[in-house]
Order: structure tokens, then C-alpha cells, then sequence
């Protein structure tokens, strides 16, 4: 296993649903807008088995310090197989910094 410093992606559940999301820890900066595209991809499974692709939209930085960064999200991705469009537009992360 990569450590998300490393891999550039960090990866949240909720059940048997997961969202990966961009992470690079040198942009966790408050006021910090990160774009999502095809080179910063958010990962979506949904229990439906859709790959995702096409994703189009931002992270917005709220808060960060040296121990966690939170962030307002909007994106949305297009399901490869049935070309269903999936749209965040309120989300919401909170990621907390581990020292080794």
C-alpha cells in the first residue's frame, strides 16, 4: 500500500460504495481550488458496477492546517456502460493528516 502522499489519491467509504478523490497534500490550502478532469480524476462506485469517466468539476478548499484540510465538492462523471451522468453538487470531504 501507497501512502496518499505518494499515490496522489485518497479513497473514502460509505458500505460497499467508495469515492477516490485527487490528493495533493502541497495544494491543501485554504481558498485552494483543485480542478476535476480527466488527468485528476474522481473514482465513483455505487454498487451498480458503472465505470466512471468523464469527470468535470472542483474541490474547493475551506479549512486546512497542519492536521486536516476540509473541502467543498462539485463534480459530475458519465457511466461508461449505461452513459448515466452522476452529479455532486454539494458534497463535502474532510481529510486528517497522520504523522508517521
Amino acid at each position: 500500500m501507497m501512502p496518499p502522499e505518494v499515490a496522489g489519491r485518497i479513497v473514502g467509504f460509505y458500505g460497499n460504495n467508495y469515492i477516490g478523490l485527487p490528493y495533493p497534500k502541497t495544494e491543501m490550502i485554504a481558498s485552494k481550488k483543485i480542478t476535476i478532469n480527466e488527468d485528476n480524476a474522481v473514482d465513483l462506485f455505487m454498487n451498480d458496477g458503472c465505470l466512471f469517466a468523464n469527470p468535470k468539476g472542483a474541490i474547493e478548499i475551506i479549512k486546512a492546517d497542519e492536521r486536516a484540510a476540509e473541502g467543498k465538492l462539485f463534480f459530475t462523471n458519465i457511466c461508461i456502460s449505461t452513459k448515466k451522468e452522476t452529479i455532486v453538487t454539494d458534497g463535502f470531504s474532510r481529510i486528517l493528516f497522520v504523522k508517521n
